[in-house]
């Protein structure tokens, strides 16, 4: 009788390590999916402003940022919509000036260059990333 206890105590505390190690596993698996999820979103806008600038469909500063508008970490972001409804995305355009060197290879003339920024935020993970972005003056 006392052995049986002991045998079943041992598979009592085996099968709570089981549940404890499952359960471990589906959070890392949760938080790699959103991790995913909210890359995937942010890198999508990336792009998606990267074709309205070439296209002219997005409004672009009129003057580059001082320092301390650069570095405001809430003002001037703007909501875009996202495929995933469960993603918040948002962006910000900052002129950063003019640079002397051309925006294409073959091109002698100077370019605006903008610092593209994008924000996403899916359940408790925020993703952001920024890309440099220059256009060649018209």
């Amino acid at each position: 009788m006392l052995i049986s206890l002991v045998f079943l105590l041992l598979m009592v505390v085996g099968a709570h390590a089981a549940v404890r190690g499952a359960t471990h596993q589906q959070r890392q698996v949760a938080n790699l999916a959103q991790r995913q999820l909210g890359f995937q979103a942010a890198e999508s806008a990336l792009r998606t402003l990267e074709a309205q600038i070439r296209a002219q469909e997005l409004d672009l500063p009129g003057q580059p940022c001082s320092a301390a508008d650069c570095n405001l970490a809430d003002a001037g972001w703007q909501s875009l919509a996202s495929a995933a409804t469960e993603v918040t995305v948002a962006y910000r355009v900052d002129w950063l000036g003019a640079s002397a060197i051309p925006a294409h290879l073959h091109s002698s003339a100077e370019s605006q260059v903008y610092r593209l920024s994008v924000r996403s935020e899916t359940g408790r993970r925020r993703t952001e990333l920024e890309a440099v972005y220059a256009l060649a003056y018209q």
